[in-house]
């Protein structure tokens, strides 16, 4: 699995929800925080994962707000995902997704996971 610009919150607290208001939207409408974890559980990563952490692969940005990266860094970490299979970018949201195409390393990474299933 190769998971980019991951984070546990995005869907609601991400900076790009933040900014078009849906957060503020979602209050005004009634969204309790039960109904808030009980969608999020299904909108974004929780739990353990669903495979060996030794097959899942993490390209994160650093100066990522739109989908936090410390929750993404601390996701990687709860699943066990070794090492070499986080990447660490300087970068922004946009800018990590973008720039995998001049970034070899995570995606011959993946390949090479791919490769040993």
């Amino acid at each position: 699995m190769l998971l980019v610009a991951t984070s546990t919150s995005a869907a609601y607290d991400g900076e790009l929800i933040r900014a078009v208001g849906l957060t503020r939207w979602l209050r005004r409408v009634g969204w309790s925080d039960a109904i808030r974890q009980h969608w999020m559980r299904k909108l974004e990563p929780s739990g353990p994962p669903v495979m060996s952490p030794e097959k899942i692969i993490f390209v994160l940005g650093s100066a990522d707000t739109v989908t936090p990266f410390a929750e993404g860094k601390a996701l990687a970490e709860m699943w066990n995902v070794p090492a070499e299979n986080l990447f660490i970018r300087r970068r922004g949201h946009f800018s990590l997704s973008i720039g995998l195409e001049s970034d070899a390393p995570p995606i011959a990474r993946f390949l090479d996971v791919l490769g040993s299933s």
